[in-house]
């Protein structure tokens, strides 16, 4: 399957939704919860010393579970019910025997609830379910790093295998496989597309900064190396769930796109107007201060909450934006990111979704440290009845809105 660059105004829309930034951003309103579901809960994860959290963590939800990969520490994977916080039980062991995996990054079948973890023994990926029971391992004759999957769509893991045209191509190889390793279909992805100029290496001293907008709890960092007077952009692939689809989407891209056993296909496309940057000018032209960057998304099958910036986000006069799209009527709002979106159902702290779980519900993560601080600047405002009982140690809380 072959896909043309990413898409902007006046591409071909008719099976996918489009964002109309352009519009939306010079018209900016006040968003709040109501205009994502009709009801907010909380949902303090369970503290106890077989569950505690670290700083480096990574939230997944599937059915009524919440899962946290914890990165730092003793690195582990943690099971809570979605709907009382409750600490369940932990899923595997890191390490290299044939049941361990490698480390606690899984991807999701949404369809049975499994995770997916890289191997430990190094070949395929070990599958658990949720209760935290080994399943099986899928792909077992392959090395995952030869087999990176990406998604998993009609019980086939769809895999990144390859790479063509050198460090400045976007062309990729991948493969869909069964969970028994047979192969079910190959495809390229961008034939002879580029996706800007990146060094092959670096010389002396190379700093890293790493940008989470407008959101900071988001996994999609933006993130850029400063090296020898010069400063790069950084590609990077973020992969995202949207109901039980698997969707991803590139630095600088303004296409959200869908994963299938057979090709990837346009989800979403984000309207940037006379201000978008293709992929292609990555490192090759400066950001001027009117350039739409595309930075964060959170998806559902109804909505679409995500973030914009003005400029680059590593530049003091650049402004950030948050937005959301309803995908029943095809309208955008848009809002600044200073102002967050007001909690107007329960009357709390300003909403960050992060993850939507299957049922359209999306979901934010706040640690106590951070409601402390919002407390602080807010006084007066009213607080959830558990606030009273936290302590600075606690886990976070889930904050969930539904339709």
């Amino acid at each position: 399957m072959a896909l043309t660059a990413c898409t902007s105004a006046g591409s071909d829309t008719a099976a996918t939704g489009t964002v109309n930034v352009a519009q939306a951003i010079e018209n900016p309103t006040e968003l709040t919860t109501s205009l994502i579901g009709s009801k907010i809960r909380f949902v303090p994860l369970e503290t106890t010393d077989s569950s505690l959290i670290g700083e480096g963590y990574k939230l997944g939800v599937t059915g009524d579970r919440a899962i946290i990969s914890n990165f730092s520490g003793n690195a582990n994977v943690l099971v809570f019910d979605l709907n009382t916080g409750k600490y369940l039980n932990t899923v595997g062991t890191l390490g290299n025997g044939p049941h361990d995996y490698a480390q606690p990054f899984y991807l999701i079948d949404h369809t049975t609830g499994y995770l997916f973890f890289p191997s430990g023994y190094g070949k395929g990926y070990v599958v658990y379910n949720t209760d935290g029971n080994y399943v099986t391992t899928a792909l077992p004759q392959l090395n995952y790093r030869q087999a990176m999957s990406l998604g998993i769509t009609d019980s086939t893991l769809v895999c990144f295998v390859g790479k063509d045209g050198g460090i400045e191509s976007r062309e990729l190889r991948m493969m869909s496989y069964n969970y028994d390793g047979e192969p079910v279909d190959s495809f390229k992805v961008f034939p002879g597309q580029e996706q800007g100029y990146f060094p092959g290496s670096f010389d002396g001293y190379t700093k890293y900064t790493t940008f989470k907008v407008p959101f900071a709890n988001s996994d999609q960092p933006i993130t850029q190396i400063a090296n020898q007077g010069k400063k790069y952009i950084v590609g990077d692939l973020y992969l995202t769930s949207c109901g039980t689809e698997d969707h991803f989407r590139e630095t600088l891209c303004d296409t959200i796109y869908r994963l299938t056993s057979h090709g990837i296909e346009p989800a979403l496309i984000f309207d940037m107007g006379k201000n978008s940057i293709s992929i292609s000018e990555r490192n090759r032209r400066p950001i001027t201060s009117s350039d739409l960057i595309l930075t964060t998304v959170t998806e559902s099958p109804d909505k679409a909450v995500f973030g914009v910036s003005k400029g680059w986000v590593g530049d003091d006069d650049h402004t950030v934006h948050i937005g959301i799209y309803d995908r029943t009527t095809g309208k955008t709002v848009m809002g600044k990111a200073g102002e967050g979106i007001r909690d107007d159902l329960g009357g709390f702290m300003p909403f960050e979704p992060i993850i939507t779980n299957t049922n359209g519900d999306f979901i934010a993560i706040i640690t106590p440290e951070e409601i402390e601080e919002w407390i602080a600047e807010n006084p007066d405002a009213p607080r959830p009845d558990w606030v009273s009982t936290m302590k600075p140690d606690d886990n976070p809380i889930l904050v969930i809105v539904s339709k």
